[in-house]
């Protein structure tokens, strides 16, 4: 089975509202009808935080300010297992108004974007839409992990 590692970036407003992206048909994907983070694959010798910044200026053309490692997902999503690391973006106003026109991948790969309420839209991970994230940031929680593995003996 195959792994594939990659880097993602959480902005929450005020409101408790998260950015998202809605991903396009691209590279033998469909396109999604669900929302998801900002981010994408970690490259061979690239860093997490590289990768995330990297990733989110292709997806939007801003540069994100990266705070703590919020969470870590495992799961298992046709033949591969992800591990995906999840960064709080402090700088979550400069995401409220954005000039796609400077996002370098975002014709290809970006249908939507915008902050989403996870109580009302489906937001992937799941978990997204009962976590406290706001609690978690302004408590300095330690990194959560999510593991959706099925355990052999």
């Amino acid at each position: 089975m195959n792994r594939r590692i990659a880097a993602r970036g959480i902005a929450i407003d005020n409101q408790g509202q998260i950015f998202c992206v809605r991903l396009k048909a691209y590279d033998n994907n469909k396109e999604r009808h669900f929302w998801c983070l900002p981010g994408g694959s970690v490259d061979r010798h690239e860093t997490l935080c590289d990768a995330v910044t990297r990733e989110i200026i292709e997806e939007t053309g801003v540069l994100p300010t990266l705070g703590a490692l919020l969470y870590v997902h495992q799961f298992v999503a046709g033949r591969a297992e992800h591990l995906e690391f999840m960064f709080h973006i402090t700088n979550f106003s400069d995401y409220q108004d954005i000039d796609i026109s400077k996002a370098s991948h975002a014709d290809k790969e970006i249908a939507d974007f915008g902050f989403v309420d996870p109580k009302k839209k489906v937001i992937l991970p799941r978990f997204l839409s009962t976590e406290d994230i706001t609690h978690r940031i302004i408590n300095q929680e330690p990194t959560k992990i999510f593991s959706f593995l099925l355990r052999t003996a």
